[in-house]
């Protein structure tokens, strides 16, 4: 017998304690069992993020700077939307900006919310082929990074096998870009 279970809090107040590229909020809830308790909320902008393709063999990646683990970090361009700004239109513009490169065709890999126990993200995760240098990189003021062509099986083996990427969204779309790939031979 299938009971019907009401899994559903009810926001009681919220109180932003951060306001800037996106907000955080602390929560007070009322929990089905009428018990009170504390959310916290990242209300984040969704995002966009590409797997640019120089050829078969190549993709384009950053590597940048990420101060919660101040190490460098290899990553997939990406970007928050603008407000109003489609994903695929976020995702040619992060294109730009980040790496100087257009891309002719663009295929959605996955849409995916990066951390559902604390934030509303949604990352749009797309491959990008016909790639064409166009002109240089157009960071933002608080942005650093370094453009690089890599092979993709290398990569793949950092994931796989050196454990050595970490960017959730980078593993999700090499990944499904790597099931892409074989679907399309």
């Amino acid at each position: 017998m299938n009971e019907s279970i009401n899994f559903f809090e009810k926001l009681i107040s919220r109180k932003k304690v951060f306001d800037k590229s996106f907000s955080v909020y602390v929560d007070e809830i009322e929990l089905p069992s009428g018990e009170r308790a504390q959310r916290a909320l990242v209300d984040f902008p969704q995002a966009s993020a590409v797997v640019p393709f120089v050829d078969d063999d190549h993709v384009v990646m950053v590597e940048q700077y990420r101060y919660p683990f101040d190490r460098l970090f290899l990553e997939i361009p990406a970007g928050k939307t603008d407000p109003g700004e489609d994903p695929l239109d976020c995702a040619k513009r992060e294109l730009l900006e980040e790496t100087g490169f257009e891309a002719s065709h663009y295929d959605l890999l996955i849409s995916f919310a990066p951390a559902i126990s604390y934030s509303n993200e949604i990352i749009h995760v797309y491959v990008a082929t016909g790639l064409k240098k166009v002109g240089s990189t157009n960071l933002d003021y608080d942005e650093q990074l370094s453009v690089k062509i890599v092979n993709f099986d290398d990569i793949l083996e950092q994931i796989l096998f050196k454990k050595e990427i970490k960017d959730a969204k980078t593993i999700i779309g090499l990944m499904l870009a790597k099931k892409w790939k074989e679907e399309r031979k």
